[in-house]
């Protein structure tokens, strides 16, 4: 099973309509749960495309893990590559997590509200990784890349999200922005455009009304100016664990408490 040691450091402060916390925070994983690299074993076999790895003692176990056309084995041959969910190489993570909050009261007869939640990833380190007894992955830290068919997901350094809010009666609306980092491709064969993802902002915004008879109506615009994901040299032109190709969407909605 996979096991985890978490430590966590934190402080508040607070004095009347204000409010911070700065957290540390630091997680070391024995085991982790992981699915083997494509890419890192395809290198492993083949090294720059060559094969002459093919037939060697050493590597049998790595390459029964592929299924070759009749032209036999060779990486323009390959038909099939097995990948097993296995325990992985030891991840020490840590960072910083803070929390703002600031509201100011009697604001031409209302309320106003700023804060921001953002989080730092200081480091990911992502031990090394074997197959068949060969090592396919050294070990490596995954903080701000892309980790494009590694054991590791894409990792901007910085996210987090800034909001203004003002309430006055029934009234309440919500501007937020969001902030991802821009992060690298960490691929050797990436250059150029695409080598590093840029960073990416956009903006979010709510309106919500109490009405009579326990009623509410909100309505939400998500993306609010209609932000292109940043370009990555992926399949679908951007980097889908960090972005969306949505672009602006509107949401109505309708609650009757009874």
């Amino acid at each position: 099973p996979e096991k985890a040691k978490t430590y966590s450091i934190g402080a508040i402060f607070k004095t009347n309509n204000f409010k911070a916390s700065l957290d540390y925070w630091r997680f070391n994983f024995d085991n982790p749960i992981v699915s083997e690299g494509t890419v890192d074993i395809v290198n492993a076999m083949f090294p720059g495309g060559a094969s002459t790895n093919c037939g060697m003692p050493m590597f049998a176990g790595l390459q029964s893990r592929f299924t070759f056309n009749a032209s036999g084995c060779g990486i323009a041959n390959i038909s099939r590559l097995r990948v097993n969910t296995v325990n992985g190489g030891a991840v020490v993570t840590d960072g910083f997590d803070l929390l703002v909050d600031w509201q100011i009261e009697d604001v031409l007869g209302g309320e106003l509200a700023f804060g921001t939640v953002a989080t730092y990833t200081q480091k990911y380190e992502v031990g090394a990784l074997s197959v068949e007894g060969v090592l396919v992955a050294p070990s490596f830290d995954a903080a701000g890349k892309l980790n494009y068919q590694t054991t590791a997901y894409p990792l901007p350094q910085l996210k987090g999200s800034v909001y203004g809010q003002y309430s006055t009666g029934p009234h309440n609306i919500r501007v937020t922005a969001n902030y991802l980092d821009s992060y690298t491709d960490q691929r050797a064969i990436i250059t150029g455009a695409g080598k590093e993802i840029d960073s990416h902002l956009s903006f979010d915004a709510a309106y919500r009304a109490d009405l009579p008879w326990d009623t509410t109506v909100t309505v939400a615009i998500d993306n609010l100016t209609d932000e292109d994901p940043s370009f990555a040299r992926l399949d679908l032109n951007y980097d889908p664990f960090t972005g969306g190709a949505l672009g602006r969407t509107v949401k109505l909605g309708l609650n009757k408490r009874f």
